[in-house]
């Protein structure tokens, strides 16, 4: 009954679904000064008590850095020119689970303003 159970157990979903590595696309718009970004993952959750849990560590330009729980968002306030954001898929906020997209993507000219993530 054991090696059955053992079995079961290795070949379930919930299981196979817990050893895999948490995958990410990321789809992105830019309009008005803000960049729209819509994060797609796989094999992760902002559930706290889900075993592929996690946050999102955004970089914007090399500079600013947040920890955000949602896989859609806002930057706003970024100054005309070339940026990049940084995607990654970290277990909590020191570590990654090696998981990272980068995005770059052209502002129009518009007034400045503190870059945030909304």
């Amino acid at each position: 009954m054991r090696i059955l159970l053992l079995v079961f157990a290795l070949l379930s979903p919930t299981a196979a679904h817990a050893a895999e590595k948490p995958t990410l696309d990321v789809n992105y718009s830019v309009k008005e000064g803000a960049v729209y970004i819509d994060c797609r993952l796989h094999n992760f959750s902002f559930v706290r008590d889900d075993e592929n849990k996690g946050v999102l560590k955004i970089t914007i330009d090399d500079k600013k850095t947040i920890f955000i729980e949602q896989a859609a968002f806002v930057i706003r306030g970024l100054k005309g020119g070339e940026h990049k954001v940084q995607i990654e898929v970290m277990k909590n906020e020191k570590n990654s689970y090696g998981v990272e997209k980068e995005i770059s993507f052209q502002v129009e000219e518009e007034k400045e303003q503190e870059p945030i993530a909304e």
